[in-house]
This record gives structure tokens, C-alpha cells and sequence, in this order.
């Protein structure tokens, strides 16, 4: 008995596993309970809002209110959006005190999965804070890791060299430039009021945050971006000097040469006369032949001033130049000569041939120099003031940046600037380089450009001719104006014409359309007076003579009265007939259907008097439209050939024939009759109208008839109606 609670037991574990196994579920989608879980959806998973419930410690917060904070799980870290939550409507539930997600809060987050603007993230509905964790290790992740940004939302610790140090919108925020084994990290610091800004500047740092790639509009990582929240996120590991020009100090052409035992990361001290300035951003130093661009946001530096100046080197382009720069003024120096020189010998310098062909005796990179060139176009301002000179010399196309100056001195001091002009130009050159093949160690120079310090830098050597290209345009778009006015007048004009003329055709098809329908209405009564003629009039000839004939024998012999006006009575129904046929006639043209074999078929179909099956209608070519009033001539053509057939052939088969040529339509009728010879046909003399009306309607069509006797002796009748260019 003791065995059936054992049973019970076991039966009651396995369906508890059963239902843990299975996970839950909101509306028939399971909730994502672990961090991995959510991070590893595709984008087009992530969009579907997938439900998220997961527990985890805040390794990071904004400093924001309502702002977005990061949460570990043990496993995975992952980037929780309440600012996003709250303006898509998933979050319902007001502000969220910081304490609430504060850095080391254990908190529990049910939300949706969403695609984040890089990695998959958590759009939270509820957030509760259930305790208290401490944050799991930072782990130190290799540069190229970093870079690959598979490591978004975790927790990791790097080493570097800080290059700079800022305040962003004047809020508590920090940003530190950080290289990191020669790459450049950006470090965010929420509390950044508490760091010593000054003496982490040239330090070498380690420090432990969030990495938060930046991305850009394709989702794709664009560069490091590490997340901390305070201070206690740093530890130093070699102090920087107090004094910037306590740095190792080199020449010019001493910046990153080859040295077993270097620092290339940290700040070096080097000197020269001030060739340009752009104040706020740049300026250019010079020191005998060797130039070099600095990277500074002094607002102070004027050209002639001998400075010495303390940067880092930055190593992302051709040739090195200083980054993030302090200087220190020595006095006014001596401006150098500038170097007189062509754009041949700009885009290719000489090289020590026997150390290596990458290696030039002399560039003229960030030094003072004066060539000369054609001026091909002026590019200006909104305000019409030259802004970059684009120049041409010996087969090489390069640009010239006109120095700021003020409206007046524009006016003044630029008019004289004019396309297709030569100039002489003095000005700081700066290389532009091409990817180097590495088959041969190569550094292809690409292009190059001039930074002009005043107007006085530009000496204009020869004017153009009065005819400049200008002036080409202008004459060429007059030219072309007046071109296409001239064909909008005529394209005016010839519309108008158009308009007349087919106003004009409107009046005449006006006129042709009352002149047919005048001649088919003739047409019409010549058809109708021969009907009546030869058939119906006949028969109430024949009718009277019998009434007569009758009426004589009424009184003596009334048998014989009886078998006249029997005569007389089937006259008079034949008459009846004949009258149905002609009114039939009239009313299969204007009711039929429009193509003339389908009428001549619709003809045969309802003609009650003609024997079943005995009239034939054959087709030949592609069908072409008539004129109401022409086919319905050809019908009662048709009509007239097949009841003369009947009637006076005594034929027993028809054959219609109507052949779509492409000069002429024509219809031929055949029968089986007697025939007779259409030499020896009664005409309209004699009271009979049939063959002499279709004739004339032919005639009227501008066509031809044909009658002939076959040799088996029946009739044959060749109607032919050339096409017209209307038809």
C-alpha cells in the first residue's frame, strides 16, 4: 500500500519538469528569460517584440532621468532603452526613481525584444528592483574584439593613452580620447565631474565600463565607444607630465622615425614658424624644408609667430601630423622663402633611389610654396565670395582654398579674379595620397591642395580674351532662347493650323456625311420603287385582272367566279409577303451586326422564303469596316441577286463569295439556276427594275457590276468596290 505514494510522487516531480522544461509563454510566444537569448535574434526577429522577462544586475545607468541602463544576468550583459520604452508607448508606468536601476541594483525587467540602433536590445514594461549584486569582473578583450563590436552591453577593461580630455554640453558628461594599441577609443564618463581632468592627460589608464560601439545609418560598428560611470572606474598607471613641454622633444622630420625603445602614443615637443592658420582648427608649422599640420583649437596663433608645441602624433594618415595640441609662443620667427615649384614636380617628388623608392629627398607637404596655373573655376559662397580656386598646370587639376575675409575686402580686393585667367599662387601645400601597392612598397601621391593665406597670395600673370567661356555660355543660352522661342511660335503656329484644319475637316465630313445620307436615301427609294414595281404592283395588277375577270362570272357561272377570287386571294398573300420581305430588308441593315459577311449570314439566317441550307457565304482576307450605308447597298444587292436566283433561275444553291482585297472588295453570286442571258433581261421599259437598280447602286458606290452565264448555266454576279482612303 506504501508503493502508491511513491508512484504518485515520481508522477507529480516529472510533470513539474515537464512544465519548467517548456518555459512560458505570452500570446503564443515563449518569453526570453536569459540575456544570450535575446542578444543572439536576427533583426527581423527582434522587430516581432518578442516577451522578455530577465533578472540581472546594473552595470551601467545614464544620467539622464527615465534614461537607459545596461544589466547583467551572470552570463551576458544587455542594453535595457527605458527612454525608448517610454516614447514608443511600451512604458505606461511614469518616471522610474535612479535609485531604481542604480549601478549594483539586482532588479527584474519584463519587456520586449527590439532591434536596437546596432545590437538587439530590451524595450522594458515593468522594472523592479528586488535587491542588491555585486558587478562581475571586468574582462580584458583584445583591440581587435573590440573593434569587431561582438562584445556590445559587456563588461570589459582596456589599457591606453589619454590623448584628450572634454566636457560635453556643459553638463557633468566627459569624454576622454583614449588610444588603445594605436586605435582610438572614445571613453563617456556619466559623473565626469569627478575626474582630474588634467592629470590624466598624457597618463596611461586602465579602465573598466560598458562597451557601446558607435554605429552608423547601415547598423554597421563605426568605432569604440566605452561607457563608465565614475571615476572609480579608473586606475592610472603611469602618471602624465605636469608640464607638456616636459615631453621628449624632436624636429620636424623627427616625429615617428624608427627607435627600439619608443613611446609612440604619448606627447612629443617639437618647434617652428606659424605658415597658416585656420583659426579654431588648424594651423601649419614649417622648420627649414619640412612642414607639419597641427590640430589645435586656439583661436590665438598668427602667422610669423615661432611656437613650440606639445601634441600626440596621430598615425591615421600618410604623414604624421599633431593631434590635440598645446603651444607656446617663443616670439615672431622668420617666415621661409616660399619654394618655387610646378604641379609636375608636387606630384613627383624625387626619391632616394638606392635606400628606397618610397622614400623622397623632399615633399612639400605642410610647406610654403609658389607655382603657378591656369584659374578654370571659381567655386563661392552663398554670399558670392570665392571660396576655392580650381586650378590647372601642366596636366594636373588641383585646388587652392581662398583665405576668410570680410565682405569689403572681397569686393575689393577678388574682383579681379576671373575664370581662364594665369595666376601665380603662394600658399601652405597639403598632399593628398592613394592606397599604396604593397607589391612595391609604393606611396602613390594622389592629388594636392593649396591653403591661400590672403589675397595678396593670388598675382593674376594674363587676363583672358573678352571672349571667355563665360561669355560662350551666355551667348549659346541667348542663342538657344531664342531658338526655342522660335520654335514655340512656329509649334504655336502649327497648332493653330491644326486646329483650323481639322475644324475645317470637321465641316466638310459635315457636309459628305448629309451628301450620303442624301444619296442613300435616293438610293433607298430607287430600291424600294424597283421592289414595288416588280414585285407587290404586279401582283395587285394580277389581283384586279381576277377581281374583274370574276366579276364577270359571278352571275353566270359562279364556279368559275370562285377559282378567281381564290386567284386573287393567294395574290394578295403573295403580295403580303413580298411586302414583309422589303420591310425585313430595311430592317436587317439598320439592326444586323456591323461586319458585312456576319450581315449576309444574318440575312441568310432570317430569310423564311429562301429554302434552308441553300445560300452559301464564303470570306476571303482580313476583314475591313464599311460604311452603314455602303453595306446596306450590298445587302439589298445581295437580297436582289438571290431572290431574281429563286424567283426566275428556279436555282436550288447560292454561293456568296466576299473577297478583302487590297485594292477593292469584291462579292461574286453564283447559282445553280436556268440562267438566262443578261443581254435579253427585261428593263425598266418593260416595268422590271432588278438588275437596272443593282447597277445603279453600284454606280453610286463608284464601283462596277458584272453579269455573266455560266456554261452550267446558271448566272454569275461580280460586284467590285474599291477601297477609298476613308473606307
Amino acid at each position: 500500500m506504501k508503493v502508491f505514494p511513491k508512484i504518485w510522487s515520481k508522477l507529480l516531480t516529472c510533470l513539474l519538469f515537464l512544465a519548467a522544461a517548456q518555459g512560458d509563454y505570452v500570446d503564443g510566444k515563449e518569453v526570453l528569460t536569459r540575456a544570450e537569448e535575446v542578444r543572439t535574434l536576427f533583426r527581423e526577429q527582434a522587430e516581432k517584440a518578442l516577451p522578455v522577462k530577465l533578472r540581472g544586475v546594473v552595470i551601467w545607468q545614464s544620467i539622464n532621468p527615465n534614461g537607459s541602463f545596461v544589466i547583467h544576468d551572470g552570463e551576458w550583459g544587455i542594453y535595457v532603452d527605458l527612454f525608448m520604452a517610454i516614447e514608443r508607448g511600451v512604458w505606461k508606468a511614469g518616471d522610474v526613481p535612479r535609485s531604481e536601476t542604480e549601478v549594483g541594483a539586482l532588479v527584474e525587467v519584463e519587456g520586449v525584444s527590439d532591434p536596437g540602433g546596432y545590437a538587439p536590445m530590451i524595450l522594458p514594461h515593468r522594472i523592479r528592483r528586488v535587491g542588491t549584486k555585486q558587478l562581475p569582473n571586468a574582462q580584458l578583450v583584445a583591440p581587435e574584439l573590440l573593434l569587431s563590436g561582438n562584445n556590445d552591453a559587456q563588461r570589459i577593461m582596456v589599457e591606453g593613452v589619454v590623448q584628450s580630455v572634454t566636457r560635453m554640453n556643459e553638463s557633468e558628461i566627459a569624454a576622454l580620447t583614449l588610444v588603445v594599441d594605436g586605435n582610438s577609443c572614445q571613453v563617456i564618463f556619466e559623473r565626469g565631474s569627478e575626474l582630474d581632468t588634467m592629470n590624466l592627460l598624457d597618463s596611461r589608464i586602465r579602465i573598466r565600463g560598458v562597451l557601446l560601439p558607435m554605429f552608423n545609418l547601415r547598423s554597421e560598428v563605426a568605432g569604440m565607444k566605452i561607457n563608465c560611470n565614475c571615476a572609480a572606474d579608473i586606475d592610472v598607471l603611469k602618471q602624465g607630465l605636469a608640464d607638456p613641454f616636459l615631453a621628449p622633444r624632436v624636429s620636424l622630420d623627427q616625429l615617428l622615425p624608427f627607435s627600439p625603445n619608443t613611446a609612440p602614443y604619448h606627447r612629443k615637443v617639437t618647434r617652428g614658424v606659424v605658415t597658416f592658420a585656420k583659426l579654431g582648427d588648424f594651423f601649419f608649422l614649417q622648420d627649414g624644408t619640412r612642414g607639419l599640420r597641427v590640430q589645435s583649437p586656439n583661436l590665438s596663433v598668427k602667422l610669423g609667430d615661432l611656437l613650440e608645441v606639445s601634441g600626440f602624433v596621430a598615425t591615421s594618415h600618410t604623414l604624421a601630423s599633431l593631434e590635440n595640441a598645446v603651444f607656446r609662443s617663443l616670439g615672431l620667427g622668420n617666415l621661409p622663402v616660399p619654394a618655387e615649384v610646378t604641379a609636375g614636380r608636387i606630384m613627383n617628388p624625387s626619391f632616394h633611389q638606392i635606400i628606397q623608392p618610397a622614400v623622397a629627398k623632399e615633399d612639400y607637404s605642410g610647406r610654403l610654396v609658389h607655382l603657378k596655373g591656369k584659374l578654370i573655376k571659381i567655386e563661392r559662397n552663398v554670399m558670392n565670395y570665392p571660396t576655392v580656386l580650381l586650378m590647372e598646370a601642366e596636366g594636373h587639376t588641383f585646388q587652392a582654398y581662398a583665405p576668410q575675409l570680410s565682405p569689403l575686402q572681397y569686393s575689393s580686393e577678388t574682383s579681379h579674379w576671373q575664370e581662364e585667367s594665369e595666376l601665380e599662387l603662394t600658399g601652405v601645400c597639403e598632399l593628398d595620397f592613394k592606397a599604396a601597392e604593397s607589391s612595391d612598397n609604393h606611396i602613390s601621391i594622389s592629388s594636392f591642395h593649396l591653403w591661400l593665406r590672403s589675397p595678396l597670395d593670388v598675382r593674376v600673370i594674363s587676363m583672358p580674351s573678352w571672349w571667355t567661356a563665360f561669355r560662350l555660355k551666355l551667348a549659346l543660352f541667348g542663342s538657344g532662347l531664342v531658338i526655342l522661342l522660335t520654335v514655340t511660335w512656329i509649334g504655336l503656329l502649327r497648332r493653330s493650323l491644326r486646329r483650323r484644319t481639322e475644324r475645317f475637316e470637321q465641316v466638310m465630313r459635315s457636309h459628305r456625311d448629309v451628301e450620303l445620307e442624301y444619296n442613300a436615301a435616293q438610293r433607298e427609294r430607287l430600291r424600294l420603287a424597283v421592289d414595288l414595281h416588280d414585285g407587290i404592283k404586279q401582283h395587285l395588277v394580277a389581283a384586279s385582272f381576277r377581281v374583274d375577270a370574276a366579276a364577270g362570272h359571278l352571275y353566270e357561272t359562279p364556279a368559275a367566279a370562285a377559282i378567281h377570287l381564290q386567284a386573287v386571294s393567294n395574290t394578295l398573300s403573295r403580295t403580303q409577303t413580298e411586302l414583309e420581305e422589303c420591310l425585313w430588308g430595311l430592317h436587317t441593315v439598320a439592326e444586323g451586326p456591323p461586319e458585312l459577311v456576319n450581315l449576309f449570314r444574318h440575312v441568310v439566317a432570317n430569310a423564311e422564303q429562301w429554302p434552308p441550307g441553300s445560300v452559301i457565304v464564303e470570306s476571303e482576307g482580313p476583314a475591313r469596316p464599311l460604311a452603314r450605308d455602303v453595306a446596306g447597298s450590298f445587302v439589298l444587292l445581295f437580297q436582289e441577286a438571290a431572290g431574281n436566283a429563286f424567283r426566275h433561275g428556279k436555282a436550288t444553291r447560292i454561293v456568296t463569295n466576299v473577297n478583302y482585297g487590297e485594292e477593292a472588295l469584291e462579292i461574286r453570286i453564283t447559282d445553280n439556276g436556268t440562267g438566262c442571258d443578261p443581254h435579253l433581261v427585261p428593263g425598266p421599259r418593260t416595268g422590271h427594275f432588278g438588275i437596272d437598280g443593282m447597277k445603279k447602286r453600284m454606280l453610286w458606290l463608284s464601283g462596277s457590276l458584272r453579269i455573266t452565264r455560266l456554261a452550267s448555266g446558271g448566272m454569275e454576279i461580280h460586284a467590285r468596290y474599291p477601297w477609298t482612303p476613308s473606307s
